[in-house]
């Protein structure tokens, strides 16, 4: 009888062996790599945001995290090939001072359906399109003034 060896498990699912930004990146397709990348570089030309890969438990498995020079979370990026999300961490005093007409309904459910810790609201969005990604960093700029300063 001969013996099966298992299959690997992806990259990104791998819990046992720690992978790169770049790793996480192959298992994408051509258009989630490009909604990747522009966030990414956006996220990253904030002054003191900083990139690291961390293992996020059962649900995001390794995601891409961004932190400030205060060690603060400014989002994830959970690449995982069929549902590649953001994750932003939004303050209720955030939110209050958002224009309510401004925010899109995909947005807000994302909103509505986050997870809430305290007075932060962890919201995730699944994102498909570069609208998607533009909106994502909409809200971005208003956790992060600097981030208008830095993109434009």
């Amino acid at each position: 009888m001969a013996l099966s060896i298992p299959k690997p498990k992806p990259v990104w699912e791998d819990r046992f062996a720690i992978p790169s930004v770049d790793a996480l990146r192959d298992d994408l397709s051509k258009q989630s790599l490009a909604l990747v990348d522009h966030l990414r570089t956006t996220i990253l030309s904030v002054q003191g945001v900083k990139e690291s890969v961390a293992w996020c438990g059962p649900s995001w498995k390794w995601s891409v995290v961004f932190k400030d020079n205060a060690g603060r979370i400014v989002a994830y990026i959970v690449p995982q090939p069929a549902h590649t999300k953001l994750v932003l961490p939004i303050s209720t005093h955030i939110l209050s001072r958002l224009p309510s007409r401004e925010v899109s309904k995909w947005m807000r459910d994302g909103i509505t359906a986050a997870t809430a810790v305290g007075d932060i609201r962890w919201a995730h969005w699944e994102f498909q399109s570069k609208a998607n990604i533009e909106e994502l960093l909409w809200l971005l700029e208003a956790r992060l003034p600097s981030l208008a300063i830095q993109s434009s």
